[in-house]
């Protein structure tokens, strides 16, 4: 009786064996065709959201287009406005300063709209930090005389602290801040530090002047959001150059911090990679 079996799983092994192959051979193909198709619909939907994001992008594009031709357009004519009147003999020489420095201001734009309609022209050259914010002091100085604002800097490394990035668009970021702090502080007074932190620029714009509610400090960085102390102050601007200004140093691994307390003032600490 046992030889009868033994004799039987002899000669019936090879079909056993070939039968057990073939089953996993089928589940193996089975597997892999599912396998397959997830794939492909994984593909398919990669490519629909790809076509959804590049219809996107194409608006955006073409509202990009549109929003930097219009306000090239009224900053053109603000620049021949200020030409005139640089051409006024009868003007003060203090005057004539500060249309002058209004005019750089206005190129510095110019030049910022024009690299939105060609951004593939976007510089990435080193740049002289202390050169930098030596240029953006001296052209509000005349914003701060006005406003009857200390503007002071303290240069703190020993040596020259370089950045890298497009010149126009960081003087037009660093500049905001700088800004914001002077017409911030009626009376009062505006520190830039600059310092070198390791692998790391910082530079800090402090003020002592109306300082911003905790309860606006989150969204200030948001685009379009103005603190509601500042509207009171100046209703005319328009809540975007914070936002414009973040965007610039995120874009270029930077860093932007906000510390404030109400009737105080606020400090702006910049931290951007070093060369």
């Amino acid at each position: 009786m046992l030889k009868n079996y033994y004799n039987f799983l002899f000669y019936s092994s090879p079909f056993i064996l070939g039968a057990v192959g073939f089953v996993c051979l089928l589940v193996a193909i089975i597997v892999l065709f599912r396998e397959i198709s997830r794939q492909k619909q994984q593909k398919e939907e990669a490519q629909k959201k790809f076509i959804e994001l590049s219809e996107f992008n194409k608006v955006k594009e073409t509202f990009l287009t549109m929003a930097a031709h219009q306000l090239k357009t009224p900053l053109t004519d603000v620049k021949w406005a200020l030409e005139c009147l640089l051409a006024d003999k009868e003007m003060s020489v203090q005057n004539k300063q500060l249309i002058r420095s209004s005019r750089e201001r206005i190129f510095t734009s110019m030049d910022i709209i024009d690299k939105m309609l060609k951004s593939n022209e976007m510089q990435l050259v080193e740049i002289n930090v202390k050169e930098l914010i030596k240029k953006i002091t001296g052209e509000l100085y005349y914003l701060a005389d006005n406003n009857k604002v200390s503007l002071k800097l303290d240069y703190r490394a020993t040596g020259n602290i370089k950045i890298k990035g497009d010149p126009e668009t960081l003087h037009f970021a660093f500049s905001n801040v700088v800004d914001n702090a002077i017409r911030y502080s009626p009376k009062g007074e505006v520190l830039i530090t600059v310092e070198k932190e390791g692998k790391f620029a910082r530079i800090i714009v402090k003020d002592n002047g109306i300082g911003i509610d905790k309860t606006d400090q989150q969204f200030i960085f948001n685009k379009f959001y103005r603190a509601k102390n500042a509207i009171a102050i100046d209703p005319s601007q328009t809540g975007v150059g914070l936002y414009s200004t973040k965007q610039a140093i995120l874009h270029y691994g930077g860093t932007i911090t906000l510390h404030s307390n109400i009737g105080k003032g606020t400090t702006i600490v910049i931290t951007m990679p070093s060369i």
